[in-house]
């Protein structure tokens, strides 16, 4: 018992050297911390001086803002597409083809995306579908067709409003998706691969269709192509309307105006593309067909723009106080003639001073969209 009490006392009150120790421990302590809290405060004070990194991850590229742009406004959308894709449009009918237009994007290494716009009045009865129904018919295509299954099914915003994309895979040609989405008048089928169809749907975006319905159509035989114009528009003589022989080239064909202020020539330029020559701003450009661009002196910044539209065209426009005019250029796909197409918007001067604009504004994309080659 004596030795664990002493072995007690012993612990709890220590030699007076040990105390000695201990205290000079705590005292070295205390500096120690003391100086850690001043380069602490010091730093704190001091403005950091390392740059600041930027994660490369972060920054974003818009990839489509250099694409071309597929429109047609008779079935109300646009998209964006890589400017060295083809682009093939095929029509069809609700009755044999069940779909109406049918546009497809296809990439030099088999990038393929396709936009397939259909009625919503289906079948010999004219049923009016839903979404859903649309929907589900294209599950049907996809499943025992294209796929076993379908991996995905999800909401997805498109242009303005929604739409659902189905995801499956397709043998051996890897991930593809499909998006269903309706405008006012028509549903829409975006299909393809993956990536690439996320890109373009994207882009695509709903606009106002124009009404063409009962515009008349001038149809030429000879050399095979139509196009429509506002049926207020009257035929008159070649001779009596035609401006300065400067505006075209070929021969003319058909000549349409409306009160005197609206002008629509169309003429044949039964030659060769090559070297077609378009005037403007007082030069004249030359197109090649070799590297597909109108030439002068290297001069691009005002030579004839191609029109946003699914065929190659091209237009010029200028004008003076009076009157503007639009000279569109279709080369027939060959490029053994050109077809052109002379817009002319004129004002009428009042009596009392001021002016009336012309009735109509065609737009070279207006007129377009009711022009196609026929065999």
């Amino acid at each position: 018992m004596e030795n664990l009490e002493q072995f007690g006392q012993q612990e709890a009150l220590p030699p007076q050297s040990s105390k000695r120790k201990y205290m000079l421990i705590a005292a070295i302590i205390a500096v120690v911390v003391g100086a850690g809290i001043l380069v602490l405060l010091t730093q704190k004070e001091a403005p950091s001086q390392v740059p600041e990194v930027t994660n490369p991850g972060t920054i974003t590229k818009d990839e489509t803002a250099s694409w071309q742009i597929y429109r047609n406004e008779e079935l109300g959308f646009e998209v964006k597409y890589p400017s060295n894709f083809l682009v093939q449009e095929q029509t069809g009918t609700m009755d044999e083809d069940f779909y109406l237009v049918r546009v497809d994007f296809l990439g030099t290494d088999g990038e393929f995306t396709r936009i397939q716009v259909q009625s919503k009045n289906v079948g010999k009865n004219l049923t009016t579908w839903l979404l859903l129904d649309f929907v589900d018919f294209w599950k049907q295509q996809i499943i025992g067709h294209a796929a076993d299954r379908i991996d995905q099914e999800t909401v997805v915003a498109v242009s303005d409003g929604e739409g659902v994309r189905l995801a499956y895979q397709q043998g051996f040609e890897g991930s593809r998706i499909a998006v269903m989405t309706e405008g006012r008048e028509y549903f829409y089928a975006i299909l393809g691969d993956s990536d690439l169809t996320n890109q373009i749907l994207s882009t695509f975006q709903f606009i106002e269709p124009i009404d063409t319905s009962d515009w008349q159509t001038y149809h030429n035989e000879e050399f095979g192509f139509e196009v429509k114009y506002p049926s207020l528009y009257r035929e008159v003589l070649k001779e009596d309307t035609l401006p300065e022989r400067g505006f075209f080239h070929g021969d003319v064909v058909k000549v349409l105006e409306y009160k005197d202020a609206n002008i629509l020539i169309i003429s044949v330029y039964n030659k060769s593309f090559q070297g077609y020559p378009a005037v403007l701003g007082g030069s004249t450009f030359y197109f090649d067909i070799q590297q597909k661009k109108w030439v002068f002196d290297n001069v691009a910044a005002i030579s004839p723009k191609r029109v946003d539209v699914p065929i190659e065209a091209y237009s010029i426009s200028e004008g003076d106080v009076l009157c503007s005019w639009d000279t569109i250029v279709v080369p027939h796909p060959s490029y053994a003639f050109v077809v052109e197409i002379i817009d002319i918007d004129c004002v009428t001067l009042k009596a009392a001073g001021g002016y009336i604009p012309a009735p109509f504004d065609l737009q070279p994309d207006q007129i377009l969209s009711t022009f196609r080659f026929i065999e």
